[in-house]
């Protein structure tokens, strides 16, 4: 029988991390970023409607969206994300819904879906545990920064998110990442 997990939480926490060392104990990854980005891709459907909703000015000269450009506008003002959220977010649940139902059908073990708005998407729904991942603010603005966000782009994000608290009575599980990486797989493998 598949077990599905939903790894959940605000950007910078380590889901991503908590991801890679499932995934070394053989659980098929669905990344919804990654399904979210490949919906943006030129002449999409999902993408036209972006473009229509927030300009031409976010195009690349390919067609393709300029994703800085989008994040720029959705994460300096909450209901223009949400706007953003509403165009995508139907077409990433049916994907990645199908997908978990198709790794069923396989039998596979272990199918995790990160996605850090589970809630806010619907996967709640369809998993059978939830692990948030937290770690604290000074942390996860440091690892974005890390990743080449400035801190002024860092702190834009993570105020764009719901609080944690919106998360915690949802959880099955809760690590909080907040040490080395030896540390954190320590943690997912116990709650494992």
């Amino acid at each position: 029988m598949t077990k599905v997990i939903g790894i959940a939480g605000p950007i910078g926490a380590g889901k991503d991390a908590v991801a890679k060392i499932l995934a070394s104990k053989g659980a098929i990854i669905i990344e919804a970023d990654k399904v979210g980005h490949s919906l943006l891709l030129p002449e999409s459907q999902i993408s036209k409607k972006v473009i229509k909703t927030f300009g031409n000015t976010i195009k690349n000269k390919d067609g393709s969206i300029n994703r800085k450009k989008l994040a720029k506008i959705v994460f300096a003002d909450r209901k223009k994300l949400i706007k953003l959220n509403e165009i995508t977010h139907p077409a990433i649940f049916e994907i990645i819904s199908n997908q978990v139902a198709f790794e069923k059908q396989k039998r596979v073990k272990l199918v995790v879906i990160n996605a850090a708005l589970l809630f806010e998407i619907g996967f709640d729904l369809v998993v059978d545990e939830i692990w948030l991942i937290e770690a604290p603010t000074e942390l996860r603005i440091a690892r974005l920064i890390k990743k080449g966000y400035t801190k002024k782009d860092a702190a834009a994000r993570i105020v764009s998110q719901r609080s944690f608290e919106h998360f915690v009575p949802h959880a099955n599980q809760l690590i909080v990442n907040d040490g080395s990486l030896a540390s954190l797989k320590k943690k997912v493998l116990k709650a494992l």
